[in-house]
């Protein structure tokens, strides 16, 4: 049976970094899979039961050890993504059949 999960929106959200002077500027959070707008099918991750388990990845403009990435899924828990340099991935995220909106979320803090 094959189920259909489209992607309506994605959409990074840009936090401050707080730094000891009390300036802050953008974090950059870039999308690199899945798309806006895509639809996603069996092939483009593990189908498990009624959902769909993808792996959701980007980059970001900061590194370090104090730079964070969430991944919200309509709304839900924020779910944390792994960082390596200046790629993150929050692998196995579950979306059902249907239309869906999910947003990034990262933070850094300067010492």
């Amino acid at each position: 049976m094959y189920r259909s999960f489209t992607l309506l929106g994605i959409a990074a959200s840009l936090a401050g970094i707080a730094c000891g002077d009390n300036t802050s500027r953008a974090l950059e959070i870039v999308f690199a899979s899945p798309v806006n707008g895509q639809t996603l099918g069996p092939a483009d991750g593990t189908v498990s039961g009624n959902d769909l388990l993808v792996d959701v990845c980007g980059t970001v403009g900061e590194t370090g050890a104090g730079v964070t990435v969430n991944v919200v899924v309509d709304g839900g828990a924020a779910l944390s993504a792994t960082l390596s340099g200046t790629s993150w991935c929050r692998n196995a995220v579950s979306l059902s059949s249907g239309a869906h909106t999910i947003i990034g979320n990262g933070a850094s803090s300067m010492t």
